[in-house]
């Protein structure tokens, strides 16, 4: 949480992500911005 500065839920989020190897999410949470392993799309981008 504190390395990515993500609060617990994406936090969580990101660790799923890694250990499937995600690295797309579709949110509105602009948090996943400064992670450079995520590429967020918001629900209008699909």
């Amino acid at each position: 949480m504190d390395k990515l500065n993500l609060d617990l839920d994406d936090a969580i989020a990101y660790w799923v992500m890694k250990r499937f190897n995600i690295d797309k999410i579709i949110s509105y949470d602009k948090h996943f911005d400064s992670v450079k392993y995520i590429v967020r799309l918001e629900p209008g981008q699909l």
